[in-house]
């Protein structure tokens, strides 16, 4: 796990998401550990319904939905 961790703090951001979807796959039973440890990129997508930008992220979430309300 110790290793894990390392390998994610040197990893650049552009791949790790990559990364950490390949240590899931390579330590299934750390899978809640790496997920609390490890923090991802926010991303910003488009709701064409408003025509404004928003971040996809669990704060945004509206059940399944993380579009924007207008």
């Amino acid at each position: 796990m110790e290793a894990a961790l390392g390998l994610m703090r040197r990893m650049p951001l552009s791949l790790s998401r990559t990364a950490l979807s390949s240590l899931l796959l390579l330590l299934p039973d750390h899978s809640s550990e790496l997920l609390s440890l490890v923090d991802q990129p926010l991303e910003v997508l488009w709701d064409e319904g408003c025509g404004k930008q928003f971040l996809l992220c669990d704060y945004n979430r509206d059940g399944d939905s993380h579009m924007w309300h207008c």
